[in-house]
């Protein structure tokens, strides 16, 4: 299931916030929402499936993303529990890497990944990203993920330690 991705309009801002609430051990608030979408350069794209019940077609993940020079950064993605792991999440990561592979000038998507979210981890590892650098911020630990479209290798302690070889 690839569902449609397009970009966030105001009227999806209430089933955004619910998939939040489902994802986030600390959800973001409206105001948190608003306030971000209003920096310089940020974005939200929504992932749009056939609902399971009403037959309707509904919001069921998002991204919210920042726009730089030279790369794009995840600031936050969600789905909704019941339509994880059918790609909906990795459509909205592709429909990123699209846009970094249409712009010369921008070389790479970055995020930062909490420590305890393992989950979130191994799905940035799937789609490609190499975890970099060690963050700490506000009591927090997080990994620094970095997906360069250049396949530029990335070799540090770190870096080794999430992309490992297969033994065929």
């Amino acid at each position: 299931m690839a569902g449609n991705i397009r970009f966030l309009y105001k009227d999806d801002l209430k089933e955004v916030l619910k998939i939040e609430k489902t994802c986030f051990l600390n959800p973001w608030t409206k105001k948190d929402f608003f306030g971000t979408l209003q920096w310089k350069g940020v974005f939200g794209k929504v992932a749009i499936a056939i609902d399971l019940l009403s037959h309707e077609h509904v919001v069921v993940g998002f991204v919210l993303f920042a726009k730089k020079v030279k790369s794009i950064r995840v600031i936050k993605i969600g789905v909704k529990p019941i339509y994880r792991e059918v790609g909906l999440g990795g459509s909205l990561i592709n429909s990123l890497k699209s846009s970094i592979n249409r712009n010369k000038n921008r070389t790479c998507i970055t995020t930062f990944v909490p420590e305890e979210n393992l989950n979130g981890q191994l799905f940035f590892k799937a789609m490609s990203f190499i975890a970099v650098n060690i963050v700490k911020a506000d009591g927090e630990t997080f990994y620094k993920m970095v997906y360069n479209k250049e396949r530029t290798p990335i070799n540090n302690r770190i870096a080794k330690y999430f992309h490992e070889k297969k033994e065929d």
